[in-house]
């Protein structure tokens, strides 16, 4: 019986993809799972295996080709009728554990490739296998794109453990969150390789398992994807074991990140040129690529790397030879004066002193306070909470970011971002306002989007639920990236004013402290209002000082109506 294998769902939002190479050719017999060739899509390299067994008669596809979903790879003679109504194998990508030695190849230019949804929101399908009875490694899969090694949080199952496909097996800490890694095979465990504290690189086996059930189920995680098809396949010790040392541009290349829509599609560049720009922590949609569509080689990512170490700005702008680390003097050996205890930072911890460190040497900070009269206001939402208890719980956080948007649209200069390198300002037509959470792990900012198309119950819903992910380490890292504009509130805990610092590379910071009741003159008369203090920093390359005042009095006057802001 002859039947067409045609080309399977290589990942969600992938439509067409690259022939990278051709594994077979006419006449072979091969057996159901082999590989019938490699495909390349924005993101990685994928290996489509067949799962029929036979002899093929006729190849449809060469090296080169561009493919859509669906299309007849090959032809070919089944010998096994049970194996003709077999389904397609989906495949995974395999770019984060491919060999160093294909860098090269992997950056030559090719045909320009559809971009694809990311990776990290939307996991690939793990295949479709018959791997009843083998024992195969679970290696970490790319949990977002640019991260290359991952801190292990908790881990979620021991040896002899029987699992089911999707479950659970360790949660891991990126630079601002916590992702569940879900394994795609049921089975038992028989090994356990990772425990809570170490840090582990894409690609490296997290467990050993003996699989159980006669295939393996696709499982969709919330918030990593599945590993690659063939999980048992050994990692090149070269990928595995790569040096960690701290690369010293890492900080500063990803720092500069001002490009208008660097938030949108991954940037079309191939596994080999996205490992390379990973180690050297280039964001790729900075560059613009010279290959054919746009597409980003080697040389482009080198090229990149030896122009920012020359700019003076990059140098000036990072003190110290850590190029953004925080640098300080020696300490002196505390422990001659008394009982001391050394308590190590966590990621989240230290990926906060870091990019403070990078944002307070780069940016002129100013900060400009004022107390907004928000007595009708107060009494105005008390009521309406009062009055409509199923209401979504409207904070005034959520108020201020309403207020905030209105202010920005009118001074545009607060919603951009500088670019010294080509000496430009980059104005957002956008609005992603970001609101500082304070958790148990350390302090994270996720990022309300489009907040000028949404009124304030919605602001408030989504607040309350951004919030609350936020202090369960639920959030993905997308979700706390693009903002525009950023607010922190410390009312909650008191004072009267402070000096936020720019969360970099936006320009502006809103700061809020504690109302206070004070006794102000009216028409002659004393009365009582209650005020909140504000204070707004701002970076004094893209703000002067006659707008941050204008700025911070319009803020306030639209704080003096409450369903105005509606």
């Amino acid at each position: 019986m002859s039947i067409e294998f045609k080309l399977p769902e290589v990942s969600e939002g992938v439509t067409s993809v690259d022939v990278a190479e051709v594994r077979v050719k006419e006449g072979d017999v091969i057996e159901a799972g082999a590989v019938v060739c490699e495909v390349e899509t924005d993101k990685a390299v994928a290996e489509i295996t067949c799962p029929h067994a036979g002899r093929i008669s006729k190849l449809l596809m060469k090296s080169g080709d561009k493919l859509t979903i669906g299309q007849s790879l090959l032809l070919i003679e089944v010998t096994h009728g049970a194996e003709a109504a077999a389904p397609a194998a989906k495949a995974a990508p395999v770019a984060s554990v491919a060999p160093v030695a294909s860098v090269a190849k992997a950056a030559e230019p090719a045909p320009p490739a559809v971009k694809a949804t990311p990776i990290s929101s939307s996991p690939a399908p793990a295949a479709a296998t018959s791997s009843a009875g083998r024992t195969i490694e679970f290696k970490l899969p790319e949990v977002s794109e640019g991260v290359s090694k991952v801190d292990v949080a908790s881990v979620n199952v021991k040896v002899g453990d029987t699992i089911s496909s999707g479950a659970v097996i360790c949660e891991v800490e990126t630079d601002k969150a916590v992702a569940e890694i879900n394994c795609p095979h049921a089975g038992t465990i028989t090994a356990v390789h990772v425990t809570p504290g170490i840090s582990v690189e894409i690609g490296v086996p997290l467990v050993t398992i003996n699989v159980t059930s006669s295939s393996v189920e696709t499982t969709k995680a919330p918030a990593s994807p599945s590993p690659a098809s063939k999980t048992e396949t050994a990692v090149p010790p070269a990928v595995v074991q790569a040096p960690t040392a701290k690369a010293p541009i890492s900080v500063p290349l990803s720092a500069t990140n001002t490009i208008p829509g660097s938030d949108g599609p991954p940037a079309p560049a191939g596994p080999g040129v996205r490992r390379v720009a990973r180690k050297l922590g280039v964001n790729l949609k900075q560059i613009n690529g010279s290959a054919a569509g746009g597409r980003i080689t080697l040389e482009d990512v080198e090229s990149f790397v030896h122009s920012r170490m020359t700019q003076p700005s990059v140098s000036n702008a990072a003190s110290g030879p850590g190029f953004g680390e925080v640098q300080s003097a020696p300490l002196p050996d505390f422990s001659k004066f008394g009982p001391v205890e050394k308590l190590p930072m966590n990621k989240i911890f230290r990926m906060a002193a870091s990019n403070l460190h990078t944002a307070w040497t780069t940016i002129p900070h100013v900060t400009q306070h004022d107390l907004a009269d928000i007595t009708e206001l107060e009494s105005a939402r008390k009521r309406y909470l009062k009055a409509n208890p199923g209401s979504p719980k409207i904070t005034m956080t959520a108020i201020m970011i309403k207020a905030v948007v209105g202010a920005l649209k009118a001074y545009p200069n607060f919603n951009s971002s500088v670019d010294m390198a080509s000496q430009e300002l980059v104005q957002k037509q956008y609005y992603h306002i970001g609101v500082a959470v304070d958790t148990p792990n350390g302090l994270v900012v996720p990022v309300i989007r489009n907040c000028d198309q949404k009124n304030v119950l919605q602001v408030a819903a989504e607040l309350t639920d951004i919030a609350a992910r936020a202090r369960d380490r639920k959030l993905k890292t997308e979700e706390m990236q693009g903002g525009t504009f950023t607010i922190t509130n410390l009312g909650g805990i008191g004072g009267t004013a402070f000096t936020p610092i720019v969360n970099y590379p936006e320009v502006a910071i809103l700061g809020m402290s504690r109302g206070q009741k004070q006794l102000v003159m009216e028409d002659g008369v004393i009365v009582e209002r209650l005020m909140l203090p504000l204070s707004l920093s701002y970076d004094h390359r893209a703000v002067n000082g006659a707008d941050a005042a204008r700025f911070i009095v319009k803020l306030s006057g639209s704080l003096t109506n409450f369903f105005e802001l509606f």
